[in-house]
């Protein structure tokens, strides 16, 4: 039979008390934390002092002294499709015993508490009565807090709070797009919001309360991807915007290129509102993100597709506009599917519109006749634009139209623009009169007011066949040392071949094929050449398109990347006057720099010596025509850097 003696006796009484004081004030140790909340609640540390001594991995803070004699335990454990939290920890608003300085110590564990294995991961004095932290967890590890009174002290009252983020609920997190096509279904929920507000042009900036979901997306230069919305109830107000940022962690902002002028909306009531698509142009190659968001009263489902947009439709972009003959209507129906921006559009006012997400281009020759050249503009058919802030409240863009008539320098996309006819605004017929002295090559822009989608029939008189009119000119890579270079035309006259000419620093070139023309066609013809030599690095394109009695012209330039050359960060991108040039990696060196037009055409060529890149060049553009350049940078050591900029 065991005996005990009175020591035995003391150590159980002694036991069985402490295990009765963690009962009864349940937040003084790891063993006994109180689970987190979502939402800000009032707590105690203690009424006495039940300051937990170094065990296991438990240290004291070194952030604080003297040391704190209380302190309370609150116990995390990140689900696994979380990655970071919230820390917020603040004093009572009222109160005797409000707590003066807020201090806490964050530990890591796996593993129950009772094993060894504490690993502390933060110590913060804020020196404030509030500590707010953001840090990143490991899904299924266990995380405790421990919060205390910097100034010591008993019986201190606070709230506290720990919010959860999931995975595509941040930038950072975003759930990365592997290729395309995309598709990703999944709900808003009211709760966590990283950012407040879309993009400029639909639902209020104030809303945006819901629960983000981000996607990033690795772009690359020169392309196009369809964005579709849908599945989403049609009460809601669901947003899906394109943003650009140095970084996840920098300020983001809408894609600026000019072919996102806003966010799109989904809602889907009344029938009357845009369908939920656009087709958006990335100029640049880099991460972008796409997110999708909820008022926090219209939360609820929504699937994101994303899909490769790769032959655009005629009237996508200057380089493949409708062409347009002697009083011969067209009619066409403007889609926001369809309809964006391409690579050498001009900017700024020459639109006549806010945005150009679903602008649509026309081109047609004066004959020269001397009467002026009637445009004409019948049974137009629009819907709404997307919704918008009317002083607080929804409301739409009105169903209309704007557009504008212009003339390029050379005849063509790459010249320097000028208005050829004030901008139009309207909701039914409208016509404009164009003089017609000489044959004049006219490009007529159309847009939706803020994304309406019009249906319209267009014509135009006194205009002669162009000759031979190019829809579109490009090239891509398809393994390396391989490209693929295609066009179309949409009428051809006395078209004898195309010569396809190559160059590695877009302006010496060199004949590389020959594809014959179909001589005379009012019908889209299309071509193609594959490039099975092609060189290391940027590679250029052209097409020499000869006539019969051996007139010829060239098209713009199409380029690709083969390898691994280093490109430059520019910005800004447009520029006005100055442009940035940088390379976090580049050597010191001297530099040879050549700015070429999109036909090849050298615009400016200069030396400088003994310079840093990786801190930055700033180069002097103001003497530049507006348009899209090519850049080169060539140091003394042969390395080269390419980019492309728009000078506005």
């Amino acid at each position: 039979m065991a005996r005990f003696n009175h020591h035995s006796l003391t150590i159980i009484v002694f036991l069985f008390l402490s295990g009765l004081n963690n009962n009864l004030i349940a937040q003084d140790s790891p063993c006994t934390a109180v689970a987190h909340s979502t939402t800000l609640i009032n707590a105690t540390t203690a009424s006495s002092a039940n300051w937990t001594t170094p065990v296991n991995g438990i240290v004291n803070p070194t952030c604080v002294s003297p040391l704190p004699t209380v302190n309370y335990w609150i116990k995390y454990t990140a689900a696994s499709d979380e990655y970071a939290i919230d820390l917020d920890f603040r004093r009572q608003n009222t109160g005797s015993n409000r707590i003066s300085d807020v201090g806490l110590q964050v530990f890591s564990k796996t593993g129950t508490c009772s094993t060894s294995g504490y690993t502390l991961l933060r110590c913060e004095d804020q020196a404030t009565t509030n500590v707010f932290v953001h840090m990143s967890v490991t899904p299924g590890v266990s995380y405790y807090v421990r919060v205390f009174d910097i100034a010591g002290g008993t019986d201190d009252n606070f709230r506290h709070m720990i919010m959860p983020y999931k995975i595509g609920q941040t930038p950072c997190s975003a759930i990365l797009v592997p290729s395309l096509p995309y598709s990703f279904t999944g709900t808003t929920v009211g709760g966590n919001n990283y950012m407040t507000g879309g993009c400029n042009g639909n639902e209020p900036q104030s809303s945006g309360t819901g629960n983000d979901y981000f996607f990033a997306y690795d772009a690359p230069a020169l392309s196009w991807v369809t964005v579709n919305l849908s599945g989403t109830t049609a009460a809601n107000y669901t947003e899906v915007s394109v943003l650009t940022g140095s970084s996840c962690e920098s300020t983001l902002t809408c894609l600026s290129n000019g072919s996102w002028g806003g966010g799109l909306q989904a809602k889907s009531s009344p029938a009357t509102a845009n369908t939920p698509c656009r087709t958006v142009y990335f100029r640049d190659a880099g991460r972008y993100y796409f997110k999708v968001d909820a008022s926090l009263s219209a939360s609820g489902p929504f699937t994101l597709n994303l899909t490769p947009y790769t032959v655009p439709s005629p009237g996508d972009f200057c380089t493949n506009a409708i062409t347009l003959s002697s009083s011969t209507p067209v009619s066409v129906t403007n889609t926001n599917c369809a309809y964006t921006t391409g690579p050498d559009d001009p900017t700024g006012s020459l639109y006549c519109a806010g945005t150009i997400e679903n602008t649509i281009w026309f081109k047609f020759l004066s004959d020269g006749s001397g009467t002026p050249v009637n445009l004409g503009l019948s049974g137009v058919t629009c819907n709404q634009g997307y919704v918008t802030d009317c002083g607080g409240s929804y409301c739409y863009y009105g169903a209309s139209y704007q557009f504008g008539v212009i003339t390029s320098s050379n005849n063509s996309c790459s010249g320097t623009w000028s208005s050829a006819a004030a901008c139009r605004t309207g909701s039914g017929s409208i016509s404009v009169s164009l003089p017609n002295s000489v044959p004049t090559v006219y490009y007529m822009i159309l847009d939706g007011n803020g994304g309406a989608e019009c249906g319209f029939t267009i014509t135009a008189s006194n205009v002669a066949p162009l000759p031979v009119e190019m829809m579109f000119f490009d090239a891509k890579l398809i393994e390396q040392n391989k490209s693929h270079v295609f066009w179309a035309t949409a009428s051809e006259k006395n078209n004898d071949f195309f010569m396809i000419q190559r160059s590695r620093d877009g302006l010496n070139f060199e004949d590389i094929g020959r594809v014959n023309g179909v001589g005379n066609s009012n019908d889209v013809t299309t071509y193609d050449f594959m490039d099975n030599n092609a060189p290391k690095g940027y590679v250029y394109y052209r097409l020499k398109q000869v006539d019969y009695d051996g007139k010829f012209t060239y098209t713009d330039l199409a380029v690709i990347k083969n390898g691994t050359e280093m490109s430059l960060v520019v910005s800004p991108n447009p520029a006005r006057d100055v442009l940035s040039l940088k390379h976090e990696l580049a050597a010191k060196g001297s530099y040879e720099l050549i700015v070429v037009t999109p036909t090849g055409s050298e615009a400016m060529h200069s030396k400088i010596e003994n310079h840093d890149l990786s801190k930055g060049l700033n180069v002097d553009i103001s003497s530049l025509p507006k348009g899209m350049y090519h850049l080169r940078l060539v140091n003394s050591a042969g390395a080269k850097y390419f980019a492309r900029f728009i000078k506005e």
